[in-house]
């Protein structure tokens, strides 16, 4: 659609999120970035597979521009609470 559109300012890519942010995503390179409803794995024992880690959130604000933006959305409670704590704790 974007190339339909012309919209030349998007970039689509299918790869892990995290290799992606790691290791393809320059530092200060995005202005916003939006991660729309993770896989929350709600079972305790696939809750190490959530994409929203400390890690992550390094490699996000390594790759934001200075004053960027990190839009994310989940239905899921618990999931949202684990993001809030993780989110505060890095500030």
């Amino acid at each position: 659609r974007c190339k339909a559109e012309k919209i030349e300012n998007v970039r689509v890519l299918r790869a892990d999120t995290l290799f992606a942010v790691l290791y393809l995503l320059p530092e200060s390179s995005v202005e916003n970035f939006h991660l729309l409803f993770p896989d929350p794995w709600p079972k305790r024992r696939h809750q190490l597979r959530r994409i929203f880690t400390r890690h992550f959130l390094d490699a996000v604000a390594a790759a934001l521009e200075q004053h960027g933006v990190l839009c994310v959305a989940t239905d899921q409670l618990d999931y949202f609470h684990k993001i809030e704590r993780i989110s505060r704790a890095h500030l």
